[in-house]
């Protein structure tokens, strides 16, 4: 048999093989000499191999040539692992205080009190710019609202719950994100709810580029919505008993923690593209017994990240959305877990349903040890692409430090994972290597903070340890790397 990869010219090859992903072209190296001596020549494959150890995909469409773009790299990596941000600005005087809402997804930060004032996230090491704009909210007499948003799909979503004479009544309200406009496409069914009850109301959403899920509960009793809101169809109505966090992790799949305070939780990833009789198709993942002991659980990952926004298309290269980590945290006692989006997504390939043990999946999961002094002192950890942020302040001290924690494949690969958990089956332990730098905040003036893109958002009210009253304006510090 005549081998054609003797025949091709060199250059061809090369080509060829910049059209492959970065992890087939790491299979063919393997392959014969001439494919490694190929890959090993290239500059553009190199490249790409560097970015995906540090968690990141080229972007061809970019436009912009290679040394630029190892240019911005290194400007990236440089400013991640120093925490040198190359722009500070400050969002003075809000109209926000501890009661506002605040969410972040897909490269966009956004407060809600009388209406909805945005904030996008920016890069100045991917050219992805800053903006900020405001959208007005329609007037209510709501018993609770929330919303979610898509910048991939340039949609954002009010959700309100109301009294109706025989239970609760859900009201969708759609509207493009960059300005508030009614969306073209958008069709928004009522949803009624015969479960009254006095207190405990509450309610979630989450949407992507053609799916919206809404789970809404009174005192523990739950209901969930998922439908396409391009047609208006309802596609499923599951039972939703002990649904705690319900986020989508690509466009179609949605990502549960299911738990309640009598049962081992577990993690549940739906596809709504596919009907097992009236509900979607559902692979569980199950915990380990040990969890048994732990309470309050929650996943931690980033909203939205899965799919670039309009605002990344001229952006040197993008998050991979394979790496994306999940943190699964448990509050009593504290500890957590991290997986990798692509890691779940590659266990259920050909799959349709089921369940998977803990044996199966655990050795895709490490635990972080990360030490955080007294457990006090934690005043919040998020998830951004394949890092871990943390915010912490010392025993007894008003000064607040913020540590990043690199879990890309170049990360992970550098850390120590000699220590193992017996209890969880052998799970291994990784020691990261942290960034830390001081906060010029306070403890007592911090209300929250999020990451998105190469940005970090501080919520924070100036002066709160020493001025009284629980309306004040408050600012934002935003740090772009």
């Amino acid at each position: 048999m005549v081998d054609l990869t003797q025949k091709l010219p060199t250059e061809l090859l090369a080509e060829i093989l910049g059209h492959a992903s970065v992890l087939d072209v790491l299979r063919f190296k393997q392959v014969n000499r001439i494919f490694r001596d190929v890959i090993l020549a290239s500059p553009l494959i190199q490249h790409r191999i560097e970015l995906l150890g540090a968690g990141l995909e080229y972007n061809a469409a970019a436009g912009i040539s290679l040394a630029d773009s190892k240019k911005y790299f290194l400007q990236y990596r440089s400013n991640l692992s120093s925490l040198r941000p190359i722009e500070k600005r400050t969002v003075d005087n809000l109209r926000s205080n501890h009661d506002s809402y605040s969410r972040a997804g897909g490269g966009v930060y956004a407060i809600v009190e009388d209406s909805v004032q945005l904030f996008s996230l920016g890069s100045a090491s991917r050219r992805i710019p800053y903006k900020e704009w405001e959208i007005t909210l329609p007037t209510t007499n709501s018993i609770s609202r929330v919303y979610g948003f898509c910048p991939s799909a340039d949609v954002i979503t009010f959700i309100e719950l109301l009294a109706a004479n025989s239970g609760l009544r859900i009201r969708i309200h759609l509207r493009t994100l960059s300005d508030g406009g009614c969306h073209p496409a958008a069709q928004c069914p009522t949803i009624y709810y015969s479960q009254r009850g006095t207190s405990g109301y509450y309610i979630s959403t989450s949407i992507t580029n053609s799916r919206l899920v809404v789970l809404m509960g009174v005192s523990y009793r739950e209901c969930m919505v998922i439908w396409d809101w391009k047609t208006g169809q309802v596609l499923f109505e599951p039972e939703a008993n002990h649904f705690d966090t319900v986020e989508f992790i690509d466009d179609y799949r949605l990502l549960v923690l299911k738990s309640s305070p009598h049962a081992l939780p577990s993690i549940v990833v739906m596809d709504t593209r596919k009907d097992a009789g009236g509900i979607p198709v559902q692979m569980l993942f199950h915990l380990s017994p040990y969890f048994h002991n732990f309470r309050y659980p929650c996943l931690l990952f980033e909203r939205g990240a899965h799919k670039p926004s309009p605002a990344e298309d001229l952006a040197p290269f993008h998050h991979d959305h394979t790496q994306r980590i999940v943190a699964l945290v448990m509050q009593q006692p504290f500890g957590y877990l991290l997986f990798r989006v692509g890691a779940l997504l590659k266990l259920i390939e050909g799959r349709e349903g089921g369940e998977i043990e803990w044996d199966e999946w655990k050795t895709h999961v490490v635990i972080p040890s990360i030490n955080l002094g007294d457990q006090s002192g934690l005043i919040d950890i998020w998830v951004s692409g394949c890092r871990l942020f943390t915010i912490t302040s010392a025993n007894h001290s008003p000064d607040v430090q913020m540590g990043v924690y690199d879990f890309s494949m170049q990360g992970c690969a550098k850390y120590q994972s000699g220590q193992v958990d017996v209890d969880l089956g052998g799970v291994r332990y990784l020691l990261p290597i942290e960034a830390k730098v001081r906060l010029p905040l306070e403890a007592s003036e911090l209300l929250s903070a999020y990451g998105g893109n190469d940005s970090v958002v501080f919520f924070h009210i100036p002066g709160a340890s020493t001025e009284g009253g629980s309306k004040r304006k408050s600012d934002l510090q935003i740090w772009t790397f």
